[in-house]
């Protein structure tokens, strides 16, 4: 029976295709078998069919559901920020597939979505672990307004975070990528060591670019804080698979705040983007401390590390600087205010 439909379906060609999803669960040209392989230098059917998906655009219909779903967040008071992903991200890759490597795709217009139910859980965990409040933690009253628990959904609702369209790398939201098992028998059968001379065996997957619309509701100053605390847990930890691999890593698009359509700033090379811990301490209010949303511990800024012209900062003011090594460790310098 299997057999019979992927026959019958070798006379379409995936420029035909308008949906990964689809192509990706119903397209595979064939299964090896247990101990098959390929002849060297061609590709595997999983490897063919990565790559296909990968080829397939966002069709034009889903810029207009964007475009629709936009415009009905704004005409509800609900906030958004545009997240950039830095680097690849990996969204359901264990889920359920045919080639046991799987991505979270919209089940109607085939493009990739991050749930809102994984940004939820990915900035309770970080507050319940980082922020080092005990109104954070997970029985504390601010987590358990922000996040619920396991009887109440909590205050802040956090909607799917859906693909800009146009906005991947090429213009493109899905690209091939590869895992490699360096050593499939000690990892399969446990009872045989690692080798040079085992034969590694790369597993293809769909990993996706691009920027993701975020979009929180709720009463406006614990979205506030929702907001920051997933500003830090996408920059910090990351979303998805493979976040120990650099996968998953978000950062907000800054948009300047003049009148008409918002423009996206370029943070020039060599700088960090941040927000300003505190500033305005010591006898003469000289210094503070910013966090860099790339994570890490915060960073010194002194007053003479101030750009030109600029004579002071504000906490949470958003910033972009250079980082230097100072007597006492990395410190902050050029620091220019974004808006």
């Amino acid at each position: 029976m299997i057999q019979c439909r992927r026959s019958s379906l070798q006379h379409i060609s995936v420029g035909q295709a308008e949906h990964p999803g689809l192509w990706l669960d119903k397209y595979l040209s064939r299964q090896l078998k247990r101990e098959e392989s390929v002849p060297t230098g061609e590709k595997t059917p999983q490897q063919r069919l990565v790559e296909e998906c990968a080829n397939i655009g966002a069709s034009g219909v889903y810029g207009e559901f964007y475009d629709r779903w936009r415009t009905a967040l704004s005409s509800l008071g609900v906030r958004t920020e545009e997240a950039q992903v830095q680097g690849r991200l990996a969204i359901g890759l264990g889920d359920e597939s045919v080639i046991e490597t799987a991505v979270t795709l919209h089940h109607i217009y085939g493009v990739p979505y991050i749930p809102g139910s994984a940004l939820k859980g990915l900035a309770a965990s970080y507050a319940h672990q980082r922020l080092g409040d005990p109104r954070w933690r997970q029985d504390g009253d601010a987590h358990t307004v922000v996040f619920g628990t396991t009887e109440d959904a909590g205050f802040v609702t956090f909607f799917d975070a859906l693909y800009v369209p146009g906005s991947g790398h090429g213009g493109q939201a899905l690209h091939p990528d590869v895992i490699t098992v360096h050593h499939p028998g000690y990892y399969q059968q446990g009872n045989v060591a690692p080798a040079d001379w085992d034969n590694p065996n790369p597993v293809s997957f769909l990993s996706t670019t691009g920027k993701y619309l975020v979009a929180l509701t709720g009463p406006s100053t614990w979205v506030e804080a929702a907001f920051r605390i997933l500003e830090l847990a996408l920059a910090e930890v990351g979303v998805g698979a493979k976040t120990s691999s650099g996968y998953g890593r978000l950062r907000w698009v800054v948009s300047s705040d003049s009148p008409g359509e918002a423009t996206e700033i370029e943070i020039p090379p060599g700088y960090q983007r941040g927000r300003v811990k505190t500033f305005g301490l010591g006898r003469h209010e000289s210094y503070g401390f910013i966090y860099s949303s790339i994570g890490g511990p915060e960073i010194f800024v002194h007053v003479k590390g101030l750009a030109e012209g600029v004579d002071t900062l504000h906490a949470d003011q958003e910033v972009i600087f250079k980082v230097v090594k100072g007597r006492q460790g990395p410190q902050a310098e050029d620091v220019r205010p974004l808006q």
